[in-house]
């Protein structure tokens, strides 16, 4: 395990996600630091343990207007939740999800469909309609896992 230059940690180099946020290509989104588990793996740094503010970009937000101003000022193709436990603050999860599809995100007039395997983002497709978008990512769950 190396200590990276960005405050955290990694194994065995740099997950497929983790290379688009270093990029810029996608946007972080820290919903919480509140966990109720104390997991080995986790990369939750200590300054951000119990953290109740929500983050995008490591810019603090108040409203889901400033993430939303923050996704179109970085010109994110993607968003990551991340930070502690997101299902502690569900109801702000819920509503910053807008697809509420797993997998599926709205990139402009289309919805790109996308889904992690062993730390590696696979590209799905995009597509016209959110339902085309959820049926590819549905199949390829159901193929994977």
């Amino acid at each position: 395990m190396i200590k990276t230059k960005f405050d955290s940690y990694c194994l065995n180099g740099f997950a497929e996600g983790c290379k688009y946020c270093v990029k810029g290509e996608k946007l972080v989104l820290f919903m919480t630091g509140k966990c109720k588990r104390d997991c080995w793996y986790c990369s939750l740094s200590k300054k951000r343990k119990n953290e109740k503010s929500i983050l995008a970009n490591e810019k603090k937000c108040k409203t889901i207007k400033e993430v939303i101003q923050e996704v179109k000022d970085s010109q994110a193709t993607s968003v990551g939740i991340t930070g502690g436990d997101p299902l502690l603050c569900l109801n702000k999860t819920i509503k910053l999800n807008k697809t509420g599809r797993r997998g599926v995100v709205k990139v402009g007039n289309k919805f790109r469909a996308s889904i992690g395997i062993n730390n590696k983002q696979k590209h799905l497709g995009y597509f016209k309609n959110i339902e085309d978008a959820d049926k590819v990512y549905q199949k390829e769950y159901e193929k994977q896992f």
